[in-house]
């Protein structure tokens, strides 16, 4: 599990720094000139609209869409039961409880697997309608 997260963290840090700044301005008669290096290197404020409330609140709003809410539900358990959960604790619980040989516990994650493919799909199909 340290190692995972220390592996996010190193990815966090370089998208910070190699990873341009970009944002599309609604209602913007045509698009600023930025240079390259200031996408890269430049911090401050891109849009010159003031910040209010609302801009915080205009994320939750999407949750009143049923396919954008059926998408973050299927990667939310995706993520957290497959890939966090099963990932640290059948290899611990599985070789200690039934004596299985690494090969075995290997074979435990091929459901995983191909119920992460179809939960893949089904949202896909769900956020189409």
């Amino acid at each position: 599990m340290l190692i995972s997260s220390q592996v996010n963290l190193a990815q966090f840090i370089l998208y910070i720094f190699f990873s341009p700044e970009t944002l599309y301005i609604r209602g913007a008669q045509h698009p600023r000139q930025i240079t390259t290096l200031k996408q890269y290197v430049a911090f401050g404020r891109m849009n010159p609209a003031p910040l209010t409330f609302r801009r915080f609140l205009e994320p939750l709003l999407l949750f009143k869409h049923i396919n954008v809410v059926a998408v973050i539900i299927s990667y939310a358990i995706a993520f957290n039961f497959v890939l966090v959960l099963l990932s640290v604790e059948i290899p611990v619980l599985f070789g200690q409880i039934f004596h299985l040989l690494p090969q075995e516990i290997g074979l435990n994650f091929l459901g995983f697997l191909i119920g992460r493919v179809f939960s893949l799909l089904s949202s896909a199909d769900v956020a189409q309608f």
